[in-house]
């Protein structure tokens, strides 16, 4: 997921699969809905999971190799 934000594109990892997270942060009657976090049975108890955003791993330089492809040219490929 990314989105434009006061210092350009910003972009922020969503998990897969909703987590377990602190039932705090799960509102009366979530159970219902598609709300960010909610109330979920399993193993027999009711959890408070939510699909859980984080910010990507960044490098402080990027690092980059230039490949040369014989009847193209040089490609520079980020990694």
């Amino acid at each position: 997921m990314s989105r434009i934000g006061a210092q350009g594109r910003q972009t922020t990892c969503v998990s897969e699969t909703r987590l377990a997270i602190d039932s705090a942060r799960c509102a009366i009657g979530a159970e219902e809905g598609n709300g960010f976090a909610r109330w979920v049975l399993g193993d027999g108890q009711r959890q408070c999971t939510a699909y859980v955003t984080a910010r990507p791993s960044t490098r402080t330089q990027p690092h980059l190799i230039d490949v040369t492809i014989e009847g193209v040219g040089i490609q520079r490929v980020w990694f």
